[in-house]
Parts: structure tokens; C-alpha cells; sequence
């Protein structure tokens, strides 16, 4: 067992069956267009908490992650006006980044839903220069939160000190970030379904060794992995104030087989209640029956008589 508490082969066999349980929706013949495209789903890690968190604050927690997940990520960056000296160093390809925003054309340029949806689904990731981000995060809308990508703030010098700014957007690139929202569970992107099964492995514990360094382990209730689309796999779930340990991981394999069998039995069940119904007489014979005995027994009356 790990020194947090939870044994580290749940981790491996929860991963395991994640990719295995995505590599058989690939299979389906639904998803083979997408799998051509070279679509990869990112994988989250969800932390369940014992109390719910009562308070929400605008700055994510950000985590290290040996594997980066974000690094490929296309990039739009909010920065303090005037903007004209950012979108001359990203046109000359100084920065790694897709697009630069003044704070004054966010404000104006990005209010109707439609606007921010656009931009919303135009890029992957939105670091925020952290002079601008508390006036900045109020114009990002609930849908930038709801698909997780809400703003990272970042520490960024004047324009034309490239070499540092550069070195702290690609320091940004390397982590990974949950948001500090109001509720018991916490989302976290740790890696991407085309990661091997030990760089998946590796990021999950990275997160969970440094998440507990500011949440003691016995606040943490349970631990679920899942993709954007699949179901989520439970890693780990303490069982009360006392009792820890982690939750045994059905294998995805095994799971076909136990649904054949939940299947079978069903089957068996119905063929039993089938059968049963057969041998009972239905009511109209029950009828007949009694009214024969009826006759029989009158007869037989009639003849002592």
C-alpha cells in the first residue's frame, strides 16, 4: 500500500480496464469513423470529498504532472493592453500560443452566449496574465467551467521579454488544473486515451500525492476514473470514519462475462416461472375440477340412500 492509503495495483488495474473498456467501444462499428480520425479522449480523475466545499474561489489548483496532458494544447492568452506587441510576437512565432486577447476586447468583443460558446470550442486551454485575471474570469461564461476549461492565471512579464514569458507558459503547459468549484467532487484532467497504461498510471498518483498534501486523506471519500464518454471506475472508496480500503476493480474482460451470466440467470428465472405457470391449472379448470367432485360425491349420497 501506497502512504496515502490505497493500493497502488487498484490504480493499475482501474486503468487497465479503462482502456480496455474504451478499446471495445472503438470496436463498435458507431465509433470506427472516429477512431480513423485519430480522435483521443482525455481521461479525469474524480475526487469525492466527505463535506462538500461551501465556497468557490476563481483560481484553479494546479498539479505537476510527469506526463504532461496539456502540452499540445492549443492556446488563448488574455493579456493586459494594449495587445498590439503579444499578437506581433505570436505572428513571429516567439510564443506557444494560437491567440492573444486584450482585456478591453474580451470584455466588449466576447458578451453574447454565442460569442463566448465560439470562442469557447475556437481553442483548448485559456491562460490569463494574473494582472488582468480577477477582472477577466467573470467574462468567461459557464460554458468554458462545464467542458473545463475555465481560466489558468499565470505570471507574465511585459511583451517583449520573450525568453521568460515563453518559459512560463510552457511551465503552465506542463500542468494540470482543477477547478475550485462549490460542491464534494473535483475534476481533474490526467491524461489522454492515447497515454501507455504506466504514463496514466504514473499521473494518477502523482495527483493524488500532491492533492493530499493540502486535503488530509481522511477527508477523501472515494476516487472514480472515467473518459468524456465512458463510465467512471472506482479506484479507491473509504467505507467509513475507521474503515479505508481500496475498491476491487472488475476487470473489463470480466465484465462481458458477468453480464452473460446475469443474463443466463434471467433466463433461467423466466424459463422456471414459464414452467410454473404451466403446470398451474388455470382457473376455469380448478372450476371444473370442483364441480366434478361435486357431482361425484351427490351420486354417491344418492346411491346409499
Amino acid at each position: 500500500a501506497s502512504s496515502f492509503g490505497m493500493d497502488p495495483l487498484t490504480v493499475d488495474d482501474g486503468v487497465t480496464a479503462l482502456l480496455k473498456l474504451k478499446q471495445n467501444h472503438d470496436s463498435s462499428p458507431s465509433d470506427r469513423k472516429l477512431k480513423l480520425l485519430g480522435t483521443d479522449e482525455d481521461i479525469f480523475l474524480l475526487i469525492a470529498l466527505r463535506v462538500p466545499k461551501d465556497k468557490w474561489t476563481p483560481s484553479p489548483t494546479s498539479f505537476n504532472l510527469p506526463h504532461p496532458v496539456l502540452s499540445n494544447s492549443s492556446v488563448c492568452l488574455v493579456v493586459k493592453d494594449p495587445q498590439g506587441k503579444w499578437k506581433e510576437h505570436i505572428k513571429d512565432k516567439d510564443y506557444p500560443v494560437e491567440k492573444a486577447i486584450g482585456l478591453k476586447k474580451l470584455k466588449n468583443n466576447y458578451i453574447r452566449f454565442e460569442a463566448k460558446r465560439k470562442l469557447c470550442q475556437s481553442y483548448d486551454l485559456f491562460l490569463v496574465d494574473e494582472r488582468v485575471f480577477p477582472r477577466s474570469v467573470f467574462c468567461f461564461g459557464s460554458e468554458f467551467y462545464s467542458r473545463n476549461k475555465f481560466p489558468i492565471p499565470i505570471k507574465l512579464g511585459e511583451p517583449d521579454d520573450v525568453e521568460k514569458n515563453s518559459e512560463v507558459i510552457k511551465k503552465a503547459l506542463n500542468n494540470t488544473y482543477s477547478n475550485a468549484n462549490k460542491g464534494s467532487t473535483t475534476s481533474i484532467k490526467v491524461a489522454k486515451t492515447n497515454f501507455t497504461k504506466d504514463q496514466i498510471v504514473e499521473n494518477v498518483k502523482s495527483i493524488v500525492e500532491q492533492f493530499i498534501k493540502s486535503t488530509p486523506w481522511s477527508e477523501v471519500k472515494s476516487l472514480f476514473i472515467k473518459t468524456n464518454k465512458g463510465v467512471s471506475l472506482p479506484l479507491y472508496s473509504s467505507l467509513g470514519p475507521t474503515q479505508e480500503g481500496s475498491l476491487p476493480i472488475v476487470k473489463a474482460q470480466e465484465q462481458k462475462q458477468i453480464k452473460d451470466q446475469d443474463q443466463d440467470q434471467d433466463q433461467d428465472q423466466d424459463q422456471d416461472q414459464e414452467t410454473k405457470e404451466q403446470k398451474k391449472p388455470s382457473p376455469n379448470k380448478r372450476k371444473l375440477e370442483k364441480s366434478g367432485k361435486t357431482q361425484a360425491k351427490k351420486q354417491k349420497r344418492g346411491k346409499k340412500e
